[in-house]
């Protein structure tokens, strides 16, 4: 057994957190956490939906360990969602999942090595790839990796369960990663970056699809984008690092 193994037999526990309002990513977001190869994990899946089958996502849970299945009324927002989620977290260590993203197996293991290396309180990715399936590129989004930076992804906070029990997401569905952050950081809290693999946003060619409504031309523009890939759809081999 290498090292490696030895040590995440051992490994520190971390709770994913998902809310969603997409019942179509069901199956997307079961791949997402069965492939990740972190030991030590649990999964608290939120319906944030009023029609919806819960027993349809509970049959699902039931496959797997660990993996718990609430439901809560669609008009609550997005980081009542988080919170009443990290409210039931059983480790001290919580990470979002979203619905609709692509984490790479090694994804949960990249975030315990940053929480390690940094003794930050609160880590994610900063620098990240996005994949246009409508325009068929691969971006990277921002720069910064393996440092102390003053906001991160919101689809990869990952914070210590000690850090929320003093600072809680707002009532927002949209800004409400910026405000918590923000709010970390006036709490003297520290936020690190760590490295851009193993994350991906995918963005839909519908792109009023999606909660953030922004198009993929905003994205290639932006000043702190740049293309890796044209014409690209296998973007997996550009991601996912061991």
């Amino acid at each position: 057994m290498t090292k490696l193994r030895k040590n995440q037999m051992t490994a520190a526990g971390i709770t994913v957190i998902t809310s969603t309002n997409k019942p179509q990513f069901l199956t997307h977001m079961f791949w997402n956490y069965r492939r990740q190869v972190w030991p030590n994990k649990e999964w608290i899946i939120v319906l944030n939906m009023d029609n919806v089958n819960i027993k349809r996502f509970q049959a699902m849970a039931s496959k797997f360990k660990n993996i718990r299945v609430f439901q809560l009324p669609s008009r609550r927002s997005l980081g009542q969602c988080l919170n009443f989620a990290s409210a039931r977290a059983k480790h001290s260590y919580i990470t979002r999942m979203d619905d609709d993203e692509y984490y790479a197996p090694n994804y949960l293991t990249g975030i315990m090595r940053s929480f390690r290396n940094s003794k930050a309180a609160l880590v994610g990715k900063r620098a990240y790839f996005i994949h246009l399936s409508g325009s068929k590129m691969l971006l990277q989004r921002f720069y910064a990796q393996n440092r102390f930076v003053p906001i991160l992804a919101g689809g990869t906070i990952s914070y210590k369960k000690s850090v929320w029990n003093k600072v809680k997401f707002a009532n927002l569905s949209l800004g409400e990663d910026v405000r918590f952050c923000r709010d970390c950081r006036r709490r003297g809290f520290k936020l690190y970056a760590g490295d851009k693999y193993n994350f991906c946003a995918l963005r839909r060619k519908q792109h009023n699809s999606h909660t953030w409504k922004v198009s993929d031309r905003e994205f290639i523009n932006h000043p702190y984008t740049r293309i890796v890939r044209k014409n690209c759809t296998a973007y997996k081999k550009f991601v996912v690092r061991q």
